[in-house]
């Protein structure tokens, strides 16, 4: 009967210890999960919960999403950050990785651009200047005084500060704000590497002419992951298309000034000769007059949006019809911009415009 009283006794201090037991079990990735049985299986407010949709999967090949057990600490997040150099006032500005990407996606996409593309479009924006940071500290360059890059926050291009976003944004600057910081407090700790590891060169422009460029035929420099793939959707973009009209007179006073050995004789439709082009469209080399400028100049001098290009003589005047914006090499935003809208994750977005790439998360 005694014992029996002392089993009682020590199987209902059992029954109370069991509400606050520790369960150990193995997640399928094989890491140690800690679990209180007793807690609450829905997520406190403003979390996801631990379930993964079709769609939020990575895809079966090409760049994915490093699993979570590749979690970086908060705290180390915290610690990263960019020195820039401000061209327009000398001073050297110290921004946390979230705080830079907030400014740069801001000014690079509209805010009402898809999800998955502002992702992309951070992941790319944060390893383009992480790397940039690592070739200064491999390299440094004396003119940033320390910086690891320079912007000209003054001028609101690649980077807008918090005042040019109020500006930007209005009454729509507190939701607008709360949905960039939400995807770069994400982004800061995600990169693109290549084959070999390394991070990289993570070109972007704004509409490709129909069909990326390869870097070869751009920045002389081939990567294997700067190819030309087709992106279908800019030719919906707006402002795919542009024409620039340009007289005789100002045509001649341009180049002239430009070029100054070129001659520009006869008939104002004979100073336009053969091009060469790439496979992608945009213009290496015309012919004018008695010199074959580079197009990349031709752009500049009459202030053509892309390189991609034709050039004909009517009405008495010199017409340029431009197809993209920018300089065609790796993503194309408003290219992005259709794929998520059309039901592609970030992922499928990044390996189709950098094919062979990962993405992999910071270490601590």
């Amino acid at each position: 009967m005694k014992a029996k009283v002392v089993f009682l006794i020590i199987l209902f201090l059992l029954m109370l210890a069991v509400p606050t037991a520790v369960i150990v079990f193995s997640s399928p990735d094989g890491v140690s999960v800690y679990k209180n049985p007793s807690s609450s299986s829905a997520p406190p407010a403003g979390s996801s919960s631990g379930s993964v949709s079709s769609a939020e999967a990575p895809p079966p090949s090409g760049t994915s999403m490093p699993t979570s057990s590749d979690e970086a600490q908060p705290e180390a997040q915290k610690e990263g950050s960019f020195q820039v150099l401000d061209e327009s006032s000398g001073k050297i500005q110290e921004l946390s990785y979230a705080d830079f990407l907030v400014g740069v996606v801001s000014a690079e996409m509209p805010a009402s651009f898809e999800t998955e593309a502002l992702k992309a479009q951070a992941i790319a924006s944060m390893t383009f200047f992480l790397k940039k940071k690592e070739a200064q500290r491999a390299a440094p360059d004396e003119a940033l005084k320390g910086a690891d890059f320079s912007l000209d926050f003054s001028k609101g291009v690649g980077y807008l500060t918090d005042q040019q976003l109020q500006e930007k944004w209005g009454d729509a600057y507190e939701d607008n704000l709360k949905r960039i910081k939400e995807i770069c407090q994400e982004a800061q700790s995600l990169v693109l590497r290549d084959s070999d590891d390394a991070l990289i060169t993570a070109a972007y422009h704004a509409i490709s002419g129909g069909v990326t460029e390869a870097s070869a035929d751009v920045f002389s420099e081939a990567r294997q992951y700067l190819v030309e793939v087709p992106s279908p959707g800019d030719t919906l973009a707006p402002g795919y298309q542009t024409t620039v009209t340009v007289s005789p007179e100002d045509f001649k006073a341009k180049a002239e000034a430009a070029w100054p050995d070129i001659k520009l004789e006869g008939e104002p439709q004979t100073w336009i000769g053969d091009s060469q082009t790439t496979q992608a469209g945009l213009v290496k080399t015309m012919k004018l007059g008695s010199l074959e400028p580079a197009g990349d100049e031709i752009r500049e001098v009459f202030s053509l949006r892309s390189a991609n290009f034709d050039l004909i003589f009517s009405e008495d005047s010199f017409l340029f019809t431009v197809r993209g914006y920018g300089h065609g090499v790796g993503m194309s935003q408003y290219g992005a911009n259709f794929m998520a809208s059309q039901g592609a994750a970030c992922e499928e977005i990044l390996a189709w415009y950098y094919p062979g790439t990962k993405i992999e998360r910071l270490s601590a």
